[in-house]
Formats: structure tokens, C-alpha cells, sequence
């Protein structure tokens, strides 16, 4: 049976523009600043209603209106975690390289 390195195609060098590599650093940080902006958005949504849930239990009112969570907090929420990690993963992709492929055997 032959070994899997023998169904690879030779390495071909392509060339290393520099704009290629910010557009793809650009490409992943948006992506982990929207993805992870979502994600943070829903979770404050999530915090906020049960803290709501638990204060009508506890106190036996609503300390503040449900539509201000989901219109002005969770949307500002999530913004500034979006951007702050979109400018941390452009940072953190610049200032640290990849790790070098493994060599072929």
C-alpha cells in the first residue's frame, strides 16, 4: 500500500505579496470580530434577562425595561467587542508569525 506523502502534488512556491497577506489578515480578524461580536451580543441578552427574571423574583418589580436590554445595551455591547477583537486579532497576526508547516517526510 503506498504511503499518503505520494498523493501530494509537488510544492510550488507562490509569490509573497504583501498584499496578499494583509488581505487575508484582514479577511480573519473581521470574521473573528463579527463572529465573536455576535456570540458577545447574545450573551449579554441572555445576562440581562436572567438577571431580570431573578430581580422580579426577588424584589417583586422590573429595575429597568426589557426594551432598552435589547435595543441599546446588547447592540452596544457587541459593537465594542467586535471591534476591540477585530483590532486585537489584526494586531496579534501581524506581530506573531505562523508557525512553520511540518517538514515532509
Amino acid at each position: 500500500m503506498t504511503a499518503t506523502h505520494e498523493f501530494r502534488l509537488p510544492r510550488t512556491r507562490r509569490p509573497n505579496s504583501g498584499w496578499r497577506s494583509w488581505g487575508g489578515t484582514v479577511a480573519r480578524s473581521l470574521y473573528a470580530g463579527v463572529f465573536v461580536g455576535a456570540i458577545s451580543g447574545f450573551v449579554t441578552l441572555l445576562i440581562s434577562i436572567v438577571s431580570i427574571v431573578i430581580g422580579e423574583l426577588l424584589f417583586r418589580r422590573l429595575l429597568i425595561e426589557i426594551p432598552i436590554i435589547y435595543r441599546t445595551i446588547a447592540p452596544a455591547v457587541a459593537i465594542a467587542v467586535a471591534v476591540l477583537v477585530f483590532l486585537g486579532n489584526l494586531l496579534w497576526e501581524r506581530t506573531h508569525s505562523a508557525p512553520a508547516p511540518a517538514e515532509r517526510t
